[in-house]
């Protein structure tokens, strides 16, 4: 599907006049999870949260800032001057001028070389080219921008009352605030007043050396609402109904269910990197915890003693790389599984004053989710919606301690309600609670309807769009120059290929010198 819509308000920045930079992404933190929560993999943790508008779409990696802001740095302005007399300077040769060209004409009105350049690299951001060079498909998105600024000014929906504009100055002005706040926010350094004084003038003059001021804010946020009234004016008042909503559901709900229904696994690993599906296998419940951290001596102990009897009971061919490491005469005593019971009787033992009061506490009917704050330990258990819904386990999980997946299923685990024997795992003692059945199958839940709602009226808004390019184009004098289109597009391969050949090349050197160095004594 065309991102057209999506596009649109990125593409308005760009073409008022903001610089073209490459977009580099910033450097994510990552952070350990639990393991009654997730595997022991990393998860990439999300960057601050960053205004919604499009005048924050680019903003400054941090990683490239200095000291001093980097709108604070003299820029060079394009001139014909010659430049400050040096013998380097003098003796390279002259650079070859960039001759724009005009790849298209909208009733006259040119699109530029230039102008596409600009917004290439945003195009390529949002997948709607196939690479750099692919001046075809971006010029006639231009081409359409174009016609439908046009017809906007026609019907006059640029045309605002005062109440209206007051409405679009008080947004623009909440919009622009929150964009200086975040920059402050991700970038300040000591939470002191001059420093947050002085962060917010780093801010206006990064977003003034790119153009942007409250009045271009302003200005971005009447061409919105200019595009959202022809939107409206397109649609004609559609709204998904009831039955196109179930419909898709049905559609995309048997894929998931035949995607999941019996693999547990794949079900979990998508969960866990962010996919979402709209079927959930039968068999999970929702369980609760409380996590009681013994000596870490004691429980590496018992890990070990576990680690050792596992592994001598795997099959022998499983087992040679072991057995051929092991050194001629020597005889590793086995360990038994009355070992391993003891080791977690010294863990249990190491707490078993606590468990005794914690296990008095539960026959007195106190609630577990009080037990949890009073003692529990996993910081996950101190998310409030961790606690109303309980981690999602099943027999077959694969994102938990098989410690704790086993406690949740044990035998005194039958019913909602039910309370484990203490359970010692990767990180210490459980007592887990059978808080509930997760519902199971195909649930449409209020979360899914929006998003099948918002799917349906942007599939429909593209539809309307499409037809009203076609229609719109027929009473406008609308024309490509393809050679000039050709040229570009063979010039951007060029370029690309050259730079590609310079990073080749200088990689090759780097080996080749790591290659011939000499080791040092």
């Amino acid at each position: 599907m065309k991102k057209y819509l999506a596009l649109l308000a990125a593409c308005m920045l760009l073409l008022a006049g903001c610089q073209a930079k490459d977009k580099q992404p910033k450097e994510q933190p990552t952070t350990a999870v639990e393991v009654t929560q997730a595997p022991t993999q990393e998860v990439a943790v999300t960057e601050p949260p960053t205004p919604k508008t499009v005048i924050t779409e680019t903003p400054a990696p941090k990683a490239t800032l200095t000291d001093v802001p980097v709108t604070d740095l003299p820029q060079q302005e394009a001139t014909d001057a010659p430049l400050a007399e040096t013998t380097d300077v003098e003796e390279e040769e002259p650079q070859q001028t960039f001759k724009d060209k005009v790849l298209a004409t909208v009733d006259g009105t040119p699109i530029m070389q230039s102008e596409t350049d600009i917004l290439i690299p945003t195009f390529v951001n949002y997948n709607y080219v196939a690479g750099e060079d692919d001046y075809q498909t971006a010029v006639k998105y231009l081409v359409q921008q174009m016609i439908l600024q046009k017809k906007i000014v026609d019907m006059g929906f640029d045309q605002f009352t005062e109440e209206e504009m007051s409405a679009i100055n008080n947004d623009a002005q909440a919009e622009w605030e929150a964009a200086l706040d975040a920059y402050v926010q991700y970038f300040l350094a000591e939470d002191t007043e001059e420093a947050r004084k002085q962060a917010r003038t780093d801010a206006e003059l990064y977003y003034l050396n790119r153009g942007i001021t409250l009045d271009f804010v302003v200005k971005q946020a009447q061409k919105r609402e200019s595009v959202n009234r022809m939107t409206q004016y397109l649609l004609g008042g559609y709204e998904p109904s009831e039955e196109e909503i179930n419909q898709l559901f049905a559609t995309i709900g048997a894929q998931y269910e035949v995607q999941y229904k019996d693999n547990v696994a794949e079900y979990e690993l998508s969960q866990y990197y962010g996919a979402q599906s709209w079927y959930t296998p039968e068999g999970y419940r929702g369980i609760l915890h409380i996590l009681i951290k013994p000596d870490q001596e004691v429980l590496d102990s018992y890990l070990a003693m576990v680690a050792a009897y596992e592994e001598q009971s795997q099959p022998e061919n499983d087992s040679e790389e072991t057995t051929q490491k092991e050194e001629p005469g020597v005889v590793i005593e086995p360990v038994t599984i009355e070992q391993v019971e003891a080791a977690k009787k010294l863990v249990l033992d190491s707490q078993k004053d606590l468990l005794a009061e914690i296990q008095a506490k539960i026959s007195a009917n106190i609630s577990f989710v009080e037990l949890i704050k009073e003692y529990g330990e996993d910081p996950g258990m101190e998310d409030e919606q961790n606690l109303a819904e309980g981690y999602s386990v099943h027999s077959q999980s694969i994102m938990f301690d098989p410690a704790f997946t086993q406690g949740a299923f044990a035998p005194e685990m039958q019913r909602v309600g039910d309370v484990s024997e203490p359970v010692v795992g990767q990180f210490g003692i459980h007592i887990l609670y059978y808080l509930r059945d997760v519902p199971s199958g195909l649930i449409l839940t209020d979360e899914i309807y929006q998003e099948i709602y918002d799917y349906l009226l942007n599939d429909k808004e593209q539809e309307v769009y499409e037809e009203a390019f076609v229609n719109w184009e027929k009473n406008m004098e609308v024309i490509y120059n393809q050679d000039m289109i050709d040229l570009a597009t063979q010039e951007a391969r060029e370029r690309i290929a050259q730079e590609e050949s310079e990073t080749l090349e200088a990689l090759t050197e780097e080996g080749s010198e790591q290659v011939t160095e000499e080791p040092k004594e």
